[in-house]
């Protein structure tokens, strides 16, 4: 249901974007800009120079490329987009005046997401452009939803595993400091006993929303890693900095006041495992500090929970 509500939505979505235009007729580049300017953001130069220089500034939705240009052709042009990682996920449709079998070919060989034959017919080029764009967004879009949790927003476990193998190689290669936190929601199961799963569901989603609050940096993540279970994974941050990111989610969600009669608090609270990452060791780091953040979340829970447990000394 979420991928087809977000679906229906990239009409209104695509209204907007940029499109690049790249012919040295002005002509064609005219006939262009008249068929899409309603609906796009149309921007235009006559050789491949310009389009690099304009691409590093600014990067276009959609590129829109005649294959014969004064300094640069069309076709190297596409290459080199294709083999820039900066630029390989834009889409380029060829303008082009001749279209034989061969021309096709290198078309598809470089890399092209589509071609159109000049002099363009406004209809089908105002469609090409549509249908390329839509097939962007819907592929961002789904990539997106892949490393989502539905329910509370955050990341889901595929991301946060993959995250945490990406960040522990840049701390052991910088020598920087990473920090994980394990966070669970106390006596969730005797809530949803109590007040059904909808409310559960509910309880989870509104716990994620003020652990996310409680991080003031961009690099910081919240991923559900699995039922009532959450990580947060703090890089370049130490012992200190992770129990004062901790602390503020413990109180942030006592404070939220979501009611649980079955709680010694009478509202939801978490209990929280810290650890920090040891470089210092041939084992495998990103295990040892999962590990490590959830033995210490034991010991908050055995402790009497709605409290935090880090690592004695670092």
């Amino acid at each position: 249901m979420l991928i087809n509500r977000a679906v229906d939505n990239i009409g209104m979505s695509l209204r907007g974007a940029t499109i690049l235009v790249v012919d040295d007729d002005p002509v064609q580049a005219n006939l262009v800009y008249q068929a899409l300017n309603n609906d796009f953001t149309v921007k235009a130069c006559t050789n491949g120079a310009e389009l690099f220089e304009l691409i590093e500034r600014n990067l276009p939705d959609l590129i829109l490329l005649d294959i014969h240009l004064p300094d640069i052709n069309g076709v190297e042009i596409c290459r080199r987009l294709v083999a820039d990682e900066r630029y390989a996920a834009i889409p380029v449709i060829f303008m082009t005046a001749s279209m034989s079998s061969d021309i096709e070919d290198v078309c598809w060989s470089v890399g092209a997401d589509d071609f159109i034959v000049k002099p363009v017919n406004p209809t089908t080029l105002i469609n090409r452009v549509k249908n390329q764009l839509a097939i962007r967004l819907q592929s961002g879009l789904l990539e997106k939803l892949a490393y989502t949790d539905v329910l509370t927003g955050t990341y889901n476990r595929r991301f946060f595993s993959e995250s945490l193998l990406k960040h522990v190689a840049v701390a052991g290669r910088n020598d920087q400091q990473l920090s994980l936190l394990m966070v669970d929601v106390d006596n969730f199961k005797l809530y949803n006993d109590v007040y059904g799963h909808v409310m559960g569901d509910k309880c989870l989603a509104d716990v994620a929303e003020s652990m996310i609050k409680s991080l003031k940096r961009a690099e910081d993540m919240v991923c559900r890693y699995g039922g009532e279970e959450f990580t947060v994974l703090l890089p370049n941050t130490g012992l200190e900095g992770a129990l004062q990111v901790a602390e503020r989610i413990r109180a942030a969600v006592e404070l939220r006041g979501i009611k649980h009669s079955e709680s010694s608090w009478q509202v939801v609270t978490v209990s929280i495992g810290v650890a920090i990452a040891q470089f210092d060791t041939s084992d495998d780091v990103a295990s040892l500090l999962v590990n490590q953040a959830d033995e210490n979340l034991y010991r908050s829970k055995a402790g009497g929970r709605n409290r935090i447990s880090a690592p004695a000394h670092h």
